[in-house]
């Protein structure tokens, strides 16, 4: 919240005039003093990777006033699927009573047209790689190649095992999620029922226990080599025996791509019935394999971000440990999302790591916790971490408002009833390579669910 406060109280707004030349406008939001206590740097990135930085002329610019600056920009040549920003960067030009020279006061972000490229066309199976075989009874389906072997459950609708290079990569697979741990805000889950406020609903409506029933599971194989895979699940939420049942359900349909080299593509679309109107989260869960504790992302950070608390959390390019995401709330809760996010990597000490590539933009958090293991602790000291890196690649999440002591989320930061769409790619990915590059890749490659 103080992220977001400070954001909001900055000195000095930017404008955009023609950014693609480097045009820009400074405006001084004081009422009294110039901004010649500040200095301004500049910095352009692409795909979160910084390329030129400079300095800003003096911001003589009196009170209440603007003045417009042409940064001399390099030409940067991003390759399809990269994203060009700008950042500048206001910081105080000597020291004061209450912060030191260099202390940075401010910053904004611009996002720069990307110069027309000619689209990839989408790939075709190199001659080096076997198409996958694809083996299934009633019960279980097997897809396997060279490079990748995929186990379904077909019963569940469910991948049971992910391998790459002979590592499997998940402990639990992918599955529709729309729980979260509560925060102080939706409700205190000390005495959650009868509560006016969101948690009483979620836990009316059974969220924190539900069980996606499959309803059809296919699989076949395509003539260029790769596999796919529908699957559809249907939530059913708790209620009133009121006639409404179908506007209390959740659809998800799932199209899955798994190509000869190991990439996955996954399609989903949610169909949120009418009555659920207030959804905690809409997205995928899974968990990772003991041994995933690196992250890295592109998306806004460092600190956790939410749709309603995001302004304060610059979009970059990021890396910790899974273990620094957690946040040691006194009472845990909620922690440690990420929104905006591009791409998401998580590796070990050896062995593929995997990515996870937006089409969109997309919400995602890695933690060694889940969200149960979150709600039911009531002192930060009952959290165990858990060797496996549990991870969520959301839709969305319901924002976090103020509803302990003030309003509560509004409406348009909360998930809407109605059909959602996430599409995702996920890759193995050799810890040598720059996450970036093949995230980049992917995304400009024009891989369709054909």
């Amino acid at each position: 919240a103080l992220f977001e406060w400070k954001k909001i109280a900055q000195p000095v707004r930017v404008e955009a005039v023609a950014p693609a030349r480097g045009r820009i406008r400074i405006h001084n939001e004081q009422d009294f003093t110039d901004l010649s206590w500040l200095t301004g740097h500049f910095e352009l990135s692409v795909d979160g990777r910084v390329v030129q930085r400079g300095k800003l002329p003096r911001l003589a610019i009196p009170p209440g006033e603007s003045r417009t600056f042409t940064l001399p920009l390099r030409a940067s040549h991003p390759a399809g699927g990269e994203e060009r920003r700008l950042t500048l960067r206001f910081r105080t030009a000597r020291a004061t009573a209450w912060a030191p020279r260099g202390h940075e006061v401010g910053w904004e972000q611009l996002d720069l047209p990307h110069p027309r490229t000619r689209r990839a066309p989408a790939r075709a199976l190199g001659p080096t790689v076997r198409p996958l075989e694809l083996d299934q009874d009633e019960g279980m389906a097997v897809v396997h190649g060279e490079a990748v072997r995929v186990e379904f459950d077909r019963a569940r609708g469910l991948v049971r095992s992910l391998r790459w290079s002979d590592r499997e990569i998940l402990a639990a697979g992918p599955r529709l999620d729309v729980f979260r741990a509560p925060t102080d805000n939706d409700g205190v889950k000390a005495w959650p029922v009868p509560d006016s406020r969101a948690l009483g609903r979620w836990l009316a409506w059974g969220l924190d226990a539900l069980e996606p029933a499959p309803i059809a599971t296919t699989l076949r194989r395509a003539r260029d080599g790769s596999v796919r895979v529908d699957v559809e699940h249907r939530l059913q939420a708790r209620g009133d025996d009121d006639g409404r049942a179908a506007e209390r359900m959740i659809v998800h349909r799932q199209q899955l791509r798994i190509e000869p080299d190991g990439i996955l593509l996954a399609r989903h679309v949610f169909e949120v019935g009418a009555a659920l109107d207030d959804l905690p989260r809409l997205g995928i869960g899974l968990a990772l394999s003991p041994g995933f504790d690196h992250l890295e992302w592109l998306g806004r950070g460092p600190h956790e971000s939410y749709v309603d608390r995001k302004r304060g959390a610059a979009i970059g390019r990021y890396a910790g440990s899974v273990s620094e995401q957690l946040h040691p709330y006194v009472v845990p809760q909620e922690t440690g999302n990420k929104t905006d996010v591009r791409w998401l990597a998580l590796r070990g000490v050896e062995g593929p790591g995997v990515l996870f590539v937006g089409r969109r933009p997309f919400e995602a958090s890695a933690l060694h916790v889940d969200a149960h293991d979150l709600f039911r602790a009531r002192h930060v000291n009952e959290l165990e971490p858990r060797a496996e890196t549990f991870v969520h690649l959301d839709v969305g999440q319901r924002g976090l408002g103020t509803a302990s002591c003030g309003p509560d989320t509004l409406p348009r930061y909360r998930i809407a009833t109605g059909r959602h769409r996430l599409d995702l790619w996920l890759a193995p990915w050799a810890p040598s390579r720059d996450p970036a590059k093949l995230a980049a890749r992917i995304r400009s490659d024009g891989f369709a669910l054909r």
